[in-house]
């Protein structure tokens, strides 16, 4: 369960473009005089000059008569001296002057006319240097080449400053202003953001792609950012409460309603969400949703700000109100309906499922089965056949779609629905129900467009029915989210494979995605461990309560405290009580927890503390996995799927109501216990 908020939120569009020269500092050795190239100082392209380093030794013969011009002008205007006719002396310095200056003009520097006049003998060659420092882009000098002035022989570009080139929609562009500061990403150094300030925006859109592209000025000093590189960049606004984006530097007078992308239902132009009426009952409600904002949407109609939606296990109250025909998002109406119920309101009427009414057992939340293994190869089955409808959908092959569709139908008639009891095998039911309508009706599809929609439900489905029964051992299953697919609404699908493959998207963005969660949990290898080697653990579990407390509580003096009291705990725990491989594990084991427990220690602020109490969590849940725990209160495995953006966190706590250590008191209730790892069960 997860309350509805209202907190400030900002949409998102993802652009890309590349790095290229900053046209301001690029620079260009062209000749001067008519000759020939007799030595180059520069052979190739990518070297790094300095200014008014050589570049170039011309051989010119013009050169060597405008010298000649300078030298007996010199010898005239020394010869007349000072007691020469005024108006002959002034031609003479008239002409020197003009052959100074026509030298000048050929590209020799005062210095260099200087050095000719007192050494009264001319030079045939002439050294051209690089007006700018920074990297030969472009070489087009070759010795023994004949040039004449104006040939272009090198081009530098000054990269200690460069430009980035976005492609920016037509529809986006109202997100982008001037002077605007735009973070991206490259290829080249994943994890790392830079960032730069908006100086153009092209007054023409390109017709062919519908876009505009917008400049940024970027600092590159230390020359990591290259020209032609790809880059990611993403166009933030803020959202008001109504749910539009605001222009660039305006903020909204009232912040909008958030949910978690996993709480609407969407089908269609519908979104249904369910809410807690009180505790154990849930009611459908149809809202008018706004746009999606990282891993939320915006309510713009029918939910209040404090009421607690169902994030994780929506799609089960579903399907077991379809199961009885009741009014459900695939079927507002219902198969019977009681008299005068009202589904459309954002307040009245609605789906109800109540854990007491008879009408469904239900929780928000996916409950972990224990299914037999007969059970589990059969579903793995039906899971293959969906990698192949997968896979023809990110190849776009909607005939090999089809095919596999019809193949899943077949799998899924092999289940053996009499394997399971009791509630596994009421939820289970439901889970066929949508598995089979869905797969059947990606099977007669008639594009590929239809085909991807019913993929979407079919994906769905099999998440939960995965998370609930599992697979056989050795199977993998990971969830990966597309939020471009169908408009930006986003979607969901299965992969064994690590690498992404978009079955919404297919060839046109086959990289499109991100890896969620993995679904199958993996197999725990136990150990024997003596009773006496569990209790010394179970202290470790009890000092680590108390720095969920303080967590949960925003406390972190009291964190900081419990992480020194988990670290004493741990030194009397006996290690020689174990033998062989259960030994090696425990080292293993420990010395994750004493590193973890020491940074948490010394954690400056609750961020930093709750990054360091995710790895202790993630070490001391393996422990108690591997050699068990006795002790005097229970061990509840807990799970929050939006901690650290939607990665989703794990931890252990004893009470059996929700106590969030990852959001405090912004979200204490946010999340759901998935297992309980030792003491008595909780009553459901």
């Amino acid at each position: 369960m997860t309350p509805v908020v209202r907190q400030r939120a900002a949409t998102e569009v993802r652009v890309v473009g590349k790095v290229t020269y900053d046209e301001r500092r690029v620079g260009y050795i062209t000749s001067w005089v008519d000759g020939r190239i007799d030595r180059l100082f520069v052979k190739f392209t990518g070297v790094k000059v300095r200014r008014w380093q050589p570049m170039v030794y011309i051989y010119s013969p013009e050169l060597v008569t405008t010298q000649m011009e300078l030298i007996q002008a010199v010898k005239l205007s020394r010869g007349l001296g000072a007691a020469s006719v005024s108006g002959v002396s002034t031609v003479a310095q008239s002409t020197l002057l003009a052959a100074r200056h026509k030298l000048a003009l050929l590209g020799l520097s005062s210095k260099q006319i200087a050095r000719i006049e007192a050494r009264g003998k001319p030079v045939d060659h002439l050294t051209l240097s690089a007006p700018v420092g920074g990297i030969v882009i472009e070489k087009r000098a070759q010795e023994q080449m004949y040039v004449k002035p104006g040939t272009r022989l090198y081009t530098i570009a000054d990269l200690k400053r460069v430009w980035v080139k976005l492609d920016v929609y037509e529809s986006d562009l109202a997100r982008v202003k001037l002077k605007q500061t735009i973070s991206f990403t490259t290829e080249s150094y994943p994890g790392e953001t830079f960032s730069g300030k908006v100086e153009f925006i092209d007054p023409f859109m390109d017709n062919r792609t519908r876009t505009v592209k917008v400049r940024l000025t970027v600092n590159n000093k230390d020359g990591r950012l290259k020209p032609d590189m790809f880059v990611r960049a993403v166009l933030s606004s803020p959202v008001g409460a109504d749910g539009k984006a605001l222009a660039q530097g305006v903020e909204a007078k009232q912040s909008p309603l958030l949910i978690p992308v996993s709480a609407p239902l969407i089908t269609g132009k519908r979104a249904v969400v369910y809410v807690e009426m009180k505790p154990g009952t849930y009611r459908g409600r149809e809202v008018v949703l706004g746009p999606r904002v990282g891993g939320f949407y915006v309510v713009r109609e029918g939910l209040s700000e404090g009421e607690k939606v169902v994030t994780n296990g929506n799609f089960k109250i579903d399907s077991a109100l379809q199961i009885l025909a009741k009014p459900s998002m695939m079927n507002p109406k219902g198969g019977g309906p009681a008299p005068g119920h009202n589904h459309g309101g954002a307040r009245k009427g609605g789906s109800a499922a109540s854990s007491g009414s008879g009408e469904m057992a239900s929780h928000a939340r996916v409950v972990p089965r224990e299914a037999p293994a007969l059970f589990k190869e059969q579903l793995t089955a039906v899971v293959k056949a969906y990698y192949k409808a997968h896979f023809a959908l990110s190849r776009d092959k909607l005939e090999d779609a089809r095919k596999a569709a019809q193949g899943l139908q077949t799998a899924l008639k092999a289940v053996q629905m009499k394997l399971l009891e009791g509630d596994a095998h009421v939820e289970w039911m439901g889970d066929l129900k949508g598995l089979s309508k869905a797969s059947k009706a990606m099977a007669t599809s008639g594009d590929i467009k239809s085909a991807r929609r019913h993929f979407s439900t079919l994906s769905s489905h099999l998440i939960v029915a995965i998370k609930r029964f599992g697979l056989a051992p050795g199977n993998r299953a990971m969830r990966f989210q597309c939020t471009m697919a169908f408009g930006s609404k986003g979607a969901e699908w299965i992969q064994a494979k690590e690498a992404v493959e978009n079955p919404y998207f297919g060839s046109q963005m086959f990289r499109c995605g991100d890896r969620h969660e993995t679904l199958t949990r993996p197999q725990v290898k136990r150990y024997a461990a003596s009773a006496k080697f569990q209790r010394q653990l179970y202290a470790v579990v009890d000092a680590y309560f108390g720095v969920h407390t303080g967590l949960s509580h925003d406390n972190l003096p009291q964190a900081r405290l419990g992480a020194r009291k988990v670290a004493a705990a741990l030194k009397y725990v006996q290690m020689a009580l174990l033998k062989g491989e259960a030994h090696m594990a425990w080292m293993k084991t420990e010395k994750s927890l004493k590193a973890s427990t020491a940074k948490l220690a010394k954690a400056r602020d609750l961020k930093g503390a709750r990054k360091a109490f995710d790895l202790l969590s993630k070490g001391l849940i393996l422990a108690v996995e591997q050699f068990g725990v006795k002790g005097s209160k229970p061990v509840l495995l807990y799970h929050c799927p939006m901690a650290f953006g939607n990665r989703g966190a794990d931890w252990l706590q004893s009470a059996s109501s929700t106590e969030n250590p990852y959001y405090g008191s912004k979200m204490f209730t946010c999340g759901d216990q998935t297992r309980i790892l030792s003491g008595h069960k909780r009553t459901m």
